[in-house]
């Protein structure tokens, strides 16, 4: 219809979609400080004119919601659970490539419980960052009891919980607003990038929106129905949700203000609905009071709560500077600069692809404009309110802290689209069935960003693939699973007791075993009717070299990376390989390496020297030194480098700290990470000095290289051309 402004709904519509475009393609140029106004300014504009319009005319959304058959609406519901299904579990076992090391935890503590008899205490539950909550348990003890216990298997467990969200969220949303609105935002929910990673990667957050749509639906049902059961099962449910993740406080809190809302608004039965919400909160203390008397003996919500809280030590510390920055670290979070963690996120990437972004700008602020509809008040309350716990802590950007905001985003974005669809019918007829290709078009604009963005840049992004050290251990945890029965697997000292490799080879927890250089070159303690597998970490060549050497004929799988990289390494030893080394040569183990003088200063002040052989100086990881209680802590190596082509070499160290090289006497490098000018080497041996130097930090590293001239890499020194000092 024709506004006093001569403008059509439909042309408003595409007004206000135009402006919000420019404002999103200014916000997501992150790295250009002024984008950030001047895509609010675009923003703005485009709400204004939303807005202004919806006063001065008959809103698109003052039209009821259009009847669905229950056969049409069946129909895309199942259609949009089909998609959800598909994002889910397409390619899951390609990625994400491993567990992340608190997921591992989770697996092994369930596991431990399960077949050990294992009884986490409630205090421990409360206070440990590596346990996972008491929900987490619980579903995952279900979960494990049903099916094996497995990487795919933990990852498949999330996503089923993420389908079992949208069921609720429909369900909620349509008593709210409507089946389209409804429809619109579990579509949103389906192909959303950042809730998909979290329903593929098991971590506990995903139980945030759960909890929030099962609480919702069973909320409106009660507000609905006027029965006493359904009021007793919304407190259960908020209840339970307390002890899931972190975020779920705020929602209790929300839901506290929800009941305030629907008491004050419905007069004529306020007095039963107070009795029926006193029962509701009743309920809830009741099922939360073991959580609530340890947060009351602990004076505070919970160790991992105050560990991340920011205020007021932000406010003492910057100001109101301090509190703005922090405001737009959780504003800008959605559509321009995401979390940084590459667990939760492509590294600093905004976490609602550009239709979304769009769709819930523009529906947040029509929303503000009809705060005094129901509806937007839930949405918009709800939005502001599941912010808090990201606005609050360390990170205000942090993706799993924000969360609880998906199912108040999705909302928004549903409801704003609903208008665009509704703003057809003041499209001329012939015109009809172009809008509705256009709202499919952008529909379709939405799956497939978000499809391209996780599963190619997101999967392919290095750091997201390596999830820290997670695509390398769950590798290993899972090679044991499959052969531990066969094989005695030394486990380089980084990935040692992994949680993800305990997990996922739990079953074989016998067949570990720890590389420890020099005492493993002869594989003490390990039976010998069964082969033996090396699992070596990234940078460790010198270590795999030097086991080829002695035990020749072993067979060698690697892990790559996207980039290319070998980020683990499997050497394959079958048992008659493993134990045919005769006794003279094992005797002769002890004269490879240089011979190294390990100092350090122990916590009560007492100085304390050991003296050792090493094969070859090639320690990856803090715990290959033998001593571990440092900073500080200083190595001096000597011995004699048989060279036996002569030519100018090349030397390089690579260390987290300070290290120095002298040949024959002469220094030839000083200072970390360094290429060596290039020296004279004489066949026969050359007298070799290195050193060590560690005052600070807690990683520790330091391998020792070498190349010829003309050659293309530089390699660990072999431990054969090394002589230790006598």
């Amino acid at each position: 219809m024709k506004s006093k402004f001569f403008l059509s709904s439909y042309q408003v519509v595409l007004i206000t979609l135009f402006l919000a475009a420019l404002g999103q393609t200014q916000w997501i140029q992150a790295d250009k400080p002024v984008t950030a106004l001047t895509g609010f300014i675009f923003y703005f504009l485009a709400v204004f004119i939303l807005g202004w319009f919806s006063f001065k005319n008959n809103s698109p959304h003052s039209i009821k919601d259009s009847h669905f058959t229950v056969r049409k609406e069946t129909f895309l519901f199942i259609l949009i659970l089909l998609i959800a299904a598909f994002f889910r579990f397409y390619r899951i076992n390609e990625f994400p490539a491993g567990l992340f090391n608190d997921q591992g935890c989770e697996g092994l503590n369930v596991l431990r419980i399960l077949r050990e008899g294992w009884r986490p205490s409630f205090s421990d539950i409360f206070q440990s960052n590596k346990v996972c909550t008491p929900t987490t348990y619980a579903f995952m003890l279900l979960w494990f009891k049903l099916f094996p216990a497995t990487q795919i298997s933990f990852f498949m467990s999330s996503a089923v919980i993420s389908l079992a969200t949208i069921f609720f969220i429909y369900y909620a949303f349509r008593r709210l607003s409507g089946a389209t609105t409804a429809l619109l935002a579990i579509f949103f929910l389906a192909v959303m990038r950042w809730d998909v990673t979290y329903s593929r990667d098991a971590h506990p957050a995903i139980e945030s929106p759960f909890f929030i749509g099962l609480t919702l639906a069973l909320w409106f049902y009660a507000l609905q129905s006027k029965k006493n059961w359904a009021f007793a099962g919304t407190g259960l449910a908020l209840g339970i949700s307390l002890y899931s993740y972190q975020v779920c406080k705020a929602f209790a809190v929300l839901m506290a203000v929800y009941a305030v809302y629907e008491w004050w608004t419905d007069v004529k039965a306020r007095k039963r609905l107070g009795v029926q919400i006193a029962l509701l909160f009743f309920v809830c203390l009741a099922v939360a009071l073991p959580l609530l008397c340890e947060m009351w003996s602990r004076s505070g919500l919970g160790s991992r709560e105050n560990e991340l809280m920011a205020f007021p030590g932000l406010y003492l510390q910057k100001g109101i500077q301090g509190v703005w920055d922090q405001f737009l670290g959780t504003a800008f979070t959605f559509n321009r600069l995401g979390d940084i963690w590459y667990f939760h996120n492509i590294p600093g990437h905004r976490l609602l692809d550009d239709g979304m972004g769009v769709f819930f700008v523009l529906g947040f602020g029509f929303a503000l404009w009809r705060i005094r509809e129901r509806k937007c008040f839930y949405a918009v309350l709800g939005f502001l309110m599941m912010c808090l716990p990201a606005f609050l802590s360390t990170q205000a950007n942090h993706a799993s802290r924000l969360l609880g905001t998906i199912p108040f985003i999705i909302f928004l974005c549903g409801d704003f689209l609903f208008g665009v669809v509704k703003a057809g019918s003041s499209v001329p007829k012939s015109w009809r069935i172009i809008w509705k290709f256009f709202i499919g078009a952008l529909l379709a604009l939405c799956l497939i960003q978000n499809f391209d963005s996780y599963f190619h840049d997101q999967a392919h992004q290095e750091d997201c693939w390596r999830v820290g050290d997670g695509a390398q251990t769950s590798w290993i945890g899972k090679a044991i699973a499959w052969d531990g029965d066969r094989y005695s697997y030394v486990i380089c000292s980084h990935f040692y007791g992994d949680y993800v490799v305990r997990f996922l080879g739990f079953d074989h927890s016998e067949a570990m075993f720890p590389l420890r250089l020099p005492e493993s070159m002869n594989f003490p303690s390990l039976p010998r009717d069964k082969g033996v597998c090396l699992a070596l970490e990234e940078g460790q060549g010198g270590v795999l070299k030097l086991f080829q050497s002695l035990y020749p004929g072993g067979t060698i799988e690697s892990l790559q990376s996207p980039s290319g990289e070998t980020v683990a390494t499997l050497y394959r030893l079958t048992a008659q390989q493993a134990w045919a080394m005769s006794g003279s040569k094992r005797e002769s183990l002890t004269h490879l390496g240089l011979r190294g003088t390990y100092e350090i200063r122990s916590l009560d002040g007492k100085e304390m020297s050991i003296s050792r052989i090493d094969p070859v100086l090639n320690f990856t990881f803090r715990n290959d030194f033998p001593l571990v209680h440092f900073p500080p802590l200083s190595v001096h190596w000597e011995g004699t480098l048989e060279v036996s082509q002569m030519g100018r070499f090349n030397f390089l160290e690579l260390t987290t700290d300070q290290g120095t090289l002298a040949v024959d006497g002469k220094i030839i490098l000083d200072g970390a990470n360094k290429i060596s000018k290039a020296a004279f080497l004489a066949i026969g041996p050359h007298q070799i000095k290195v050193t060590f130097e560690k005052v600070s930090g807690i990683d520790a590293a330091f391998s020792l290289l070498w190349k010829k001239n003309d050659d293309q890499k530089f390699e660990v020194i072999p431990a054969f051309c090394l002589v230790p000092a006598r």
